[in-house]
């Protein structure tokens, strides 16, 4: 499972639903990294700019084709190098630690920039295309998850008493 958020791409091994702690991790970059990275070749005076950096990730989130900054439209395709060079390097730093990837079967990829990171190993790693799968409501991914551990908890103390 590669989980990719605002900060960071976490990503989970498992066989048989058993975690593999060693072949799992995280890297320090993800969606707002990219969002940086297109406020900076924009003008580096808007990296710091709540409201633009905001504007940005939706942009790329949602796969827009321009971003309006200060009443004016940039042209998000000639961010899209910027972009991927973020990406690449959380794909390649997840490499590093999970190892190859010829024993996994299925690769789900969800978080709020899941789709994103998706389309990016779709095109960039080919091979792994039959093998990737996206999560449909990625953006609340950790939000479900954390539900039905929370009432699993909740059935389990009221059966117990």
């Amino acid at each position: 499972m590669v989980d990719v958020g605002g900060g960071t791409i976490d990503f989970l091994a498992a066989y048989d639903k058993v975690p593999n702690y060693e072949r799992s991790g995280a890297h320090p970059e993800s969606m707002l990294a990219c969002a940086y990275e297109v406020a900076k070749a924009i003008n580096p005076e808007l990296k710091n700019q709540y409201g633009v950096i905001q504007a940005i990730d939706l942009a790329i989130r949602d796969n827009r084709e321009t971003v309006r900054i200060g009443g004016e439209d940039y042209e998000m395709a000639r961010y899209k190098g910027a972009i991927n060079e973020v990406l690449r390097r959380g794909y390649e730093a997840m490499l590093n630690t999970v190892g190859a990837l010829n024993d996994f079967d299925n690769i789900l990829v969800c978080g709020g920039g899941g789709a994103v990171f998706f389309e990016f190993l779709r095109e960039h790693a080919p091979g792994l295309r039959r093998r990737l799968k996206m999560d449909g409501g990625s953006t609340f991914s950790n939000v479900r998850g954390f539900q039905v551990v929370a009432d699993y908890a909740a059935n389990e103390a009221y059966a117990n008493g």
